[in-house]
């Protein structure tokens, strides 16, 4: 489990803002997708597990500040960490890792 911790490894990352565009139903948030980033960086190997993987297996409670940190030296390295965004969730796909942010002005 250490080893995640330490190995980095460069893969393409995907960030996507998640942009509230109505309702369905008067109940559920209908969302659009616009892509804010897209290219290879380094990243630890403990962010390829994704949220729910980390969530599940009680790696958050431990490595929680691990996680946080990188995941914002994700969105410095990608020149959007001046801007308000907030991360609401990460995982990876086939062959890329995907990060979902929020702006905070629309929470």
């Amino acid at each position: 489990m250490f080893a995640f911790l330490k190995i980095r490894r460069r893969v393409p990352v995907q960030i996507v803002e998640r942009i509230p565009v109505g309702r369905r139903f008067h109940f559920f948030k209908k969302y659009a997708n616009k892509q804010l980033f897209l290219g290879r960086l380094p990243v630890l190997g403990i962010i390829l597990l994704g949220l729910s993987t980390c969530s599940y297996l009680g790696l958050t409670g431990r490595f929680t500040l691990t996680i946080h940190n990188e995941l914002f030296s994700i969105l410095s390295s990608a020149r959007i960490d001046d801007m308000t965004y907030q991360i609401v969730d990460f995982f990876q796909t086939k062959d890329k890792l995907v990060i979902r942010v929020v702006s905070r002005l629309m929470m």
